[in-house]
């Protein structure tokens, strides 16, 4: 029970019992003294006016310690408070009055949670449903695939129906990803409503400030950046920062302002040729058989363009499509079709993993206002630390003024 809801102190509680007894016991003996003959009725009545007010303070302590008690249910809770509340002239009548009410608003908020908890779940399964369709349907396409060597014209049209279901798988996803924080969040509320006192222990009460991220908060962080990029991209950013309970306005700066070191805008790209991982062909610096091919984990020739940077944090390497994969719960799903790295959901989902992973370290850098060592510890170097910088620092700002 918080302060707001303690009752006033008991001594006053008892005294004014005590004081109505004493009272009456005075009264009483007062008209006893007039006559024996005379007082014996009045004795009568004011000793059955005695024991009914010591019994409504019996009875008054016996309800009190049940509604302090913490193995009283909520429902029973308000019943005793309604009791106390109908207790004549009580000193705690108002009281008791006030708390009834406030308790059976918790258990309608309660029942409310509960109702959007099931919503919710029946949502995330639906679509959870969904995304294992598209699966079920993608491996029965490769099967088809697989048994036309002969017949080119037949693989094209195959082909052709297997990069629309992959399409639609990862738009699938990305749907079933909002579902889950939908669910965690009706799942919160429904811990918060069933016990208002530990909202201070649940992490991620609410997502008030994921909830804030709007196309007009976001603008200025990314100048230049047109509105219908960040209004189409957005609801799938805000989805994934739920999902892996980057809530706070730090940890929400810090991985959208990753987006602006990294991409310059609020769209997922594909890596260009240049220096770093070109020599003679397109990306021929991550071949296999150079160093650089070797520690992304390539292992096929081709595999250095095929798995070049992609989506919000540029992740390059068949070993880093993997791990991402893995990660999100896809399976090979990456590494089969490399491209959905820059599907607004996966790329999304893959920034947002990629920050929740190294969440206590970030943390301690922000705190320490150690901009350069966030940028380490995403990119293992300084590259657009100007950006991060200016980019966290006004997307701080939006959410907490």
């Amino acid at each position: 029970m918080s302060a707001t809801d303690k009752p006033p102190p008991a001594t006053p509680e008892k005294s004014s019992w005590s004081g109505r007894i004493t009272t009456a016991a005075a009264v009483l003996g007062s008209l006893i003294a007039v006559g024996q003959g005379g007082a014996e009725l009045i004795r009568g009545v004011m000793q059955e006016r005695l024991e009914n007010i010591k019994a409504n303070a019996d009875m008054f302590d016996k309800y009190f310690q049940l509604v302090l008690s913490k193995d009283t249910t909520k429902d029973d809770r308000v019943m005793l408070l309604g009791a106390i509340a109908a207790i004549p002239d009580h000193p705690l009548k108002d009281w008791a009055e006030q708390r009834y009410q406030e308790q059976k608003k918790s258990i309608a908020d309660y029942d409310t949670a509960v109702q959007k908890q099931n919503a919710a779940a029946s949502e995330a399964d639906a679509k959870t449903k969904a995304v294992d369709e598209f699966k079920a349907q993608i491996e029965e396409k490769n099967a088809e695939i697989e048994a036309e060597p002969e017949s080119p014209d037949q693989r094209k049209t195959l082909q052709a129906q297997l990069e629309d279901l992959t399409e639609k798988l990862a738009l699938a996803e990305g749907d079933a990803a909002v579902g889950k924080a939908n669910k965690i969040q009706a799942d919160l509320a429904v811990q918060l409503a069933k016990s208002p006192d530990a909202a201070g222990a649940i992490v991620s009460t609410d997502f008030q400030f994921v909830d804030r991220l709007t196309v007009e908060t976001l603008q200025p962080a990314f100048p230049g950046v047109p509105s219908a990029s960040i209004a189409k991209n957005l609801p799938f950013l805000k989805a994934a920062l739920k999902e892996f309970d980057l809530t706070s306005p730090e940890l929400i700066a810090a991985t959208l302002a990753t987006m602006r070191a990294e991409t310059g805008g609020f769209e997922p790209l594909s890596e260009l040729p240049g220096p770093f991982n070109t020599d003679k062909a397109p990306f021929d610096k991550y071949e296999p058989d150079t160093p650089l091919g070797k520690r992304l984990g390539n292992v096929k020739p081709g595999d250095g363009a095929l798995f070049k940077g992609r989506g919000y944090v540029q992740i390059t390497g068949r070993a880093n499509y993997q791990a991402s994969s893995t990660r999100l719960g896809l399976g090979s799903h990456l590494v089969d079709a490399p491209d959905d790295a820059n599907a607004p959901d996966v790329a999304a989902r893959i920034l947002c993993a990629y920050i929740a992973d190294r969440k206590e370290a970030i943390r301690a850098a922000l705190t320490a206002g150690d901009f350069a060592k966030v940028r380490k510890l995403v990119t293992g170097g300084l590259s657009g630390l100007a950006q991060f910088e200016s980019a966290y620092g006004t997307i701080v700002k939006s959410l907490t003024s």
